[in-house]
This record gives C-alpha cells, sequence and structure tokens, in this order.
C-alpha cells in the first residue's frame, strides 16, 4: 500500500464515524474521492457514450455503500480489497467490459 492508498484509509475510517448524511461524512466522502482519482487507478470509459453517467452511478453506490450497505450486500470491507479495487468491481462485469485503466 502506497502513501496516498494508506491516507485514502484513513480518511475512510474518519469519515464513516460521522453520521450518514452529515456535513462532515460528505465532506470526507468528497476528500477521499478527489484522492481516489488522484491515484490515476479508476477504471475509466474507453471512448464508450455512456462512460460518464457509468462514473456517477459509481460515485453514487460508493457514496451510500462506503460505510454502511445502503444499496449493496456488505459495505467497503477494507479487510477484504483495497477502496480502489472495490470501486473498480463496481458494478461487475458490465462495469469492466467497457473500461479500461486511466
Amino acid at each position: 500500500m502506497d502513501e496516498l492508498e494508506a491516507k485514502i484509509l484513513q480518511l475512510i475510517q474518519q469519515t464513516c464515524q460521522h453520521p450518514s448524511g452529515s456535513l462532515a461524512r460528505q465532506k470526507g466522502l468528497n476528500q477521499i474521492i478527489l484522492l481516489i482519482q488522484k491515484t490515476g487507478k479508476l477504471l475509466r470509459g474507453a471512448g464508450i457514450p455512456d462512460a460518464e453517467e457509468a462514473l456517477q452511478e459509481t460515485w453514487w453506490y460508493f457514496c451510500r455503500n462506503l460505510c454502511e450497505a445502503t444499496s449493496a450486500k456488505e459495505p467497503y470491507t477494507p479487510d477484504k480489497s483495497s477502496v480502489i479495487t472495490w470501486i473498480n468491481n463496481y458494478p461487475g462485469e458490465t462495469h469492466l467490459i467497457f473500461f479500461d485503466k486511466m
């Protein structure tokens, strides 16, 4: 795990301590998203028309399921994978067919 990924994990732990919907949670989620984008490891659309919409859906899923499972079977679990791997695997096979690494 590199320094940036360690910082993301620390921010996740801090952010998830705040109540869902709170300003502190929202600010934390925004910071995490910016850091994830900064890693350059996020999968992006490879010339497909709906790539931006798929990315927005991914961020919606991320925000709703990072700390508690709102629309997923379980929330993000750091012991199972990095948060970037977790995001890149949403929404599963359909997402990955059309996406290449940035």
